[in-house]
């Protein structure tokens, strides 16, 4: 159970949480704001772990628990319930889904039934066969999946070229966090290069004020994050035909900086060291 009730070990953990950012952030895009949420969603529902009424049901539970400590941590900044286009609800919305999915992916079953209708009909579903059986590795497939949606929906509205060599993919990666400006979901953007003597490369992005600055910093060190614009960048490096080989997060009091190192297009990976 995700509910802190109870449990001394999670309400220890809600205590030492960082506060909500107590800023204006721009409003976010609705459309845009409704892509992150039900691309996470869909993930879920197409990779067939959890029984999506279950998931609801959960997810629900999950708000509900969760809503008025964060009300009492907001300072000044209060979110309306409901307005995804309001950053300090976004910041909420997306933790409780992300929390809720990263507990059913530890739970995650090979077969269940589903309830589906309002009748009470139920279907049997499997996991299919492209999707990791080891529940351990369903985060990284979610992000994957997640991230190609995000990608390859900017793509098209914003005609970002392929590209192939590490400085293409950089000069693509500012297109990209450029897009997510543009949707008011971040305030500022800034993408450096850097070839690595072991012939790989490391893109740095840094994102000022994101919407989901808060839930970043508390889903830190978990499997499952939501950090949508680095999901993106990372679809970028793998539609260039380069391998991801690290992702490293760090935080300020109002930025977050990704530190994403993949081994050039047509190289193989640099060995372990």
């Amino acid at each position: 159970s995700l509910s802190a009730k109870g449990d001394p070990l999670k309400l220890l953990a809600r205590r030492l949480r960082p506060k909500p950012p107590a800023i204006a952030r721009s409003r976010i895009d609705q459309d845009f704001a409704v892509l992150l949420m039900r691309s996470s969603y869909t993930a879920a529902e197409e990779m067939r772990f959890v029984p999506m009424d279950e998931f609801q049901r959960a997810f629900f539970l999950n708000r509900q628990d969760e809503w008025q400590p964060y009300l009492a941590a907001v300072e000044g900044l209060v979110p309306k319930q409901g307005d995804l286009q309001d950053p300090s609800y976004f910041d909420f919305i997306s933790f409780a889904q992300y929390s809720t999915l990263a507990e059913e992916m530890r739970n995650g079953r090979l077969a269940y039934r589903e309830l589906v209708g309002a009748e009470g009909e139920q279907v049997v579903r499997e996991r299919p066969a492209d999707v990791p059986r080891d529940n351990a590795a369903l985060p990284a497939e979610h992000r994957r999946r997640v991230g190609d949606v995000i990608f390859s929906w900017a793509s098209e509205r914003y005609d970002i070229a392929p590209a192939r060599a590490p400085d293409e993919i950089a000069a693509r990666a500012r297109e990209l966090l450029e897009v997510f400006r543009i949707r008011g979901f971040v305030a500022s953007t800034a993408v450096q290069l850097a070839q690595n003597r072991d012939g790989s490369a490391t893109l740095t992005c840094a994102v000022g004020a994101p919407a989901t600055l808060w839930s970043q910093r508390v889903l830190e060190g978990t499997a499952l994050r939501n950090d949508f614009e680095a999901m993106a960048v990372n679809a970028l490096v793998r539609q260039a035909g380069a391998t991801l080989l690290s992702q490293r997060t760090s935080f300020s009091p109002l930025d977050v900086r990704h530190a994403i190192t993949f081994s050039a297009p047509g190289r193989e990976a640099p060995a372990a060291r």
